[in-house]
Formats: structure tokens, C-alpha cells, sequence
């Protein structure tokens, strides 16, 4: 696999030209002190990282320089001071100093200069420095923007081209898409180039496999961003996801916190952030001994019996048959077949953990609707609320609680809450656009 950050020589050559046609520093001691703060050190080793960017997915469209922004997207490259909180056009939380107030600090280029250093460098600079870029970062009064900055747009810029050409390669059929198999293979290309993703495929006990941990990590790529099995090479450059995959930080000798799978309890930091990332190479083992231990059967699908004993009581027997009728599959086994085994497999579990761990999300909507649309008529009318409260009712009054709610009342509060554009209908819309998909 190639690299997917920019070649050190033409970083180099990058940083010697913009610094050689720079306009000087009026104060040598003042540049002297700020060289600690802005350089382009972050840059080189950093990879793919955070960073300022719109997110859309598009070379041409990295708003480096707007104000506020902040970058979790896998077009956002290179860990060279874009991220964080403000990124380089906010105050310098080193320095306490702003951009405009850096700019009389350090070397600065205006776009004439900039254009020198492009035609000293054609190949690393000149390709990516146009006028439209230029315009997109935050300039100074004078129209000056520091060398430091212009280097770390450059470097991401070449980094975000580097890692959509590595996705092109495995969209082979030119459709600009990849399938599952495709997905899974870009993953697999990972292990072993990216340090977080070191234990996989070592050959020791304890070693992770590359097709456990490309299943696992690709499904929640697809997931996200993909449709009918398809995932879109635009969409996941855009992708926060494939930015926390890429930006995963290496595993450290400290016990790594346990991911606590559970339908309403995951485990979080004090941010309310879950505590260890789905691309983690330990959550891929712990994924698979969870579904491991609930499939009863040992044909490896989990019925309904296996889905309510993963739930601890909090689903209710008509939700988890739902899940199954719509997202359940059969297997490929002829034994099993003759059978008529069915349920969900490992992938299918997968998506059932994060469509329930995301459910306020488009893509958890996205997986719960067919399962609430009893009658698969694109809506919910009062009669169908009013059977699924029901059953969650009859586990309520299991346990002795909520005896006192009504049916009607609840239903009514529903609809309230959804606030329907026809008040004897909710559909899927209506939840997307309330934001009541809960």
C-alpha cells in the first residue's frame, strides 16, 4: 500500500520554496520566538489527521480558513494546527495571539509571492495553489497569509488527494463507489501501515485476524454512508467516521477500558463520548466473543430467544421479532436451510448494535423505520403507536412500574412530540425533520 501522507521530499521542497519567496519578518527576536509555535513539524509525521476543512469530500473545496470551523472529516489531513478548537485563524492558545497579530510575527506571503513559490516548485505546490485556493484562506489586512499556514493547507490538501486516489484503487468497476468486499479490503490495506492498527495480523496469541477487523470496521463505514451496499468514495471522504478510523491513536500499555454493549447504558467519559472507539482492534474481538456467547444455537444467527437475552428484558418480543422479520437473514448452509435457520449473522448484529446505539441518527432511522412500520405503509397511524406501547406497557407492569399511564395518553404524547404534518400520520419524514426519532 502506498503511503497516505505526502512525500517528505516534496514537503520539504514545499517549506523551502514558500519560506525562500516569504516577505521577512520585521522583528528577527519576535519571529525567533513565535518559529516555536508555528512550524511545520506538526505536519510531517501526522499523517491523516484533524484539521479545517468543509467536509464535503471534494479536493477543490477545503474551506481551510473559515472562521470557527472545525474538522473531523477524512478530508481534513494532517494534524498541522487546523484542528482543535478554532484552529488557526482563532487566537494561538500558545502564543495568545491572532492570526492578523502572528502575521507582523513571522514570515508572510501575499498571493504574488505565493506564485513565485509555486513556479519554484510545480510539482509539489504548483498543482494545488491556485487563485480559489488562496481565497479560501484567512488573510491578514494586507492580504498576507503566514508560511506556516499556507504549508499546512498544502500538506493536507496533497494528503486528502493521496487517500481518495488509495480508495479509487479499490472502486475498480470506475462507478466512484465501493462494495462491501471493497470497503473490507480498504481496511485491510490499513493493518499494518497504521500504528493504532498494530496487533492486527500478528501471527501471535492474541493477535487480532485482518478479516475479523476489516468486517468489524467496515461495517460501520457502510453503515453510515453506504446504500444497498454501495458506499459512495465522495461520501466517505466527507466521513468522520473514516477520519476516527484514520486518526485512531495507537494502543498504549494502560488496561484499555471495557466497551459496555448494552441497549441504553453504553459506557462514557465525562464528555459523554463512548470510551473506546468501534475501530479499536480489542472492540472487533470483544464484538465477536458478545455475539459468540449469545448464539445459542452455535449456527452462527441469533434468534429471538438470543436477542432478548442480549437485551436484559429492554426489548420487547414484538420489536426483536420485527428486527429479525425485516434485517433477519437466512444462511448460506445447507444444513442449516433445510433447518430454516434464520436470524441475524455477525454483520447483521453489527448493524443491529449501532442502529441501537445511534438510533437518533439518519442511519439508525434509517434501519429502525421498517421495523416500526408494522404494516409497511410508510406510516404509523394511533392504532399502530398503540400496539407497540402495549407491549412495552406489559414489561413496565412486569417490573411493577407505570401502572397509572394509559394507552391513549401516551399516544397522544407521541404525536405531540412528533408533531406530524397530518395530525392522524406520523412517517419517517416527520421524525427526521422533528428530530424525535427516539
Amino acid at each position: 500500500m502506498d503511503q497516505l501522507t505526502p512525500d517528505e521530499a516534496d514537503l520539504d521542497a514545499t517549506w523551502e520554496a514558500l519560506h525562500t519567496c516569504a516577505a521577512p519578518a520585521p522583528d528577527p527576536s519576535a519571529a525567533a520566538a513565535m518559529s516555536s509555535v508555528l512550524t511545520k513539524e506538526p505536519c510531517r509525521s501526522a499523517g491523516l489527521a484533524r484539521g479545517s476543512g468543509t467536509g464535503d469530500g471534494d479536493v477543490n473545496d477545503g474551506d481551510y480558513g473559515t472562521s470557527g470551523s472545525h474538522g473531523n472529516s477524512a478530508s481534513n489531513v494532517c494534524d498541522g494546527g487546523g484542528g482543535g478548537s478554532g484552529g488557526i485563524i482563532e487566537r494561538n492558545s500558545s502564543a495568545g495571539l491572532t492570526l492578523f497579530e502572528q502575521a507582523s510575527l513571522v514570515p508572510c506571503l501575499d498571493y504574488r509571492q505565493a506564485c513565485q513559490a509555486a513556479a519554484k516548485c510545480p510539482t509539489a505546490l504548483g498543482p494545488h495553489l491556485s487563485a480559489m485556493a488562496w481565497l479560501r484562506l484567512r488573510r491578514g489586512p494586507s492580504g498576507a497569509v503566514p508560511v506556516s499556514h499556507v504549508y499546512d493547507y498544502m500538506a493536507r490538501r496533497a494528503a486528502m488527494l493521496q487517500l481518495r486516489q488509495h480508495l479509487q484503487r479499490y472502486g475498480v468497476d470506475g462507478r466512484g463507489a465501493l462494495t462491501t468486499s471493497q470497503m473490507e479490503g480498504f481496511v485491510a490495506s490499513l493493518c499494518g501501515h497504521l500504528p493504532s492498527l498494530a496487533p492486527v495480523g500478528r501471527g501471535a496469541p492474541g493477535g487480532i485476524s485482518v478479516e475479523l477487523y476489516a468486517t468489524v470496521a467496515a461495517r460501520k463505514l457502510l453503515f453510515f454512508h453506504g446504500r444497498s451496499g454501495w458506499v459512495r468514495i465522495k461520501d466517505l471522504m466527507a466521513s468522520p467516521n473514516l477520519a476516527e478510523l484514520l486518526q485512531l491513536p495507537p494502543p498504549c500499555a494502560d488496561p484499555e477500558p471495557q466497551l459496555h454493549l448494552v441497549p441504553d447504558a453504553p459506557a462514557t467519559d465525562r464528555e459523554g463520548n463512548t470510551e473506546e472507539s468501534w475501530f479499536a482492534p480489542q472492540t472487533a474481538v470483544r464484538l465477536k466473543a458478545l455475539f459468540q456467547s449469545l448464539d445459542s444455537r452455535g449456527c452462527a444467527r441469533l434468534g429471538q430467544q438470543d436477542l432478548l437475552q442480549f437485551s436484559g428484558a429492554g426489548f420487547t418480543p414484538l420489536f426483536v421479532a420485527r428486527v429479525l422479520e425485516e434485517h433477519g437473514r437466512g444462511t448460506s448452509s445447507p444444513a442449516a436451510a433445510a433447518q430454516q435457520i434464520s436470524g441475524l449473522d455477525f454483520p447483521g448484529f453489527l448493524d443491529f448494535l449501532l442502529a441501537w446505539e445511534h438510533r437518533k441518527s439518519a442511519a439508525g432511522l434509517r434501519y429502525l423505520w421498517p421495523v416500526l412500520d408494522l404494516r409497511r405503509r410508510g406510516f404509523l397511524d394511533r392504532d399502530d403507536i398503540a400496539v407497540l406501547f402495549r407491549e412495552v406497557k406489559a414489561l413496565w407492569l412486569a417490573r411493577g412500574q407505570y401502572a397509572e399511564l394509559r394507552v391513549s395518553d401516551v399516544t397522544n404524547e407521541v404525536f405531540d412530540l412528533a408533531a406530524p404534518a397530518r395530525s392522524d400520520r406520523i412517517t419517517r419524514a416527520d421524525l427526521a425533520r422533528g428530530g424525535a426519532a427516539y
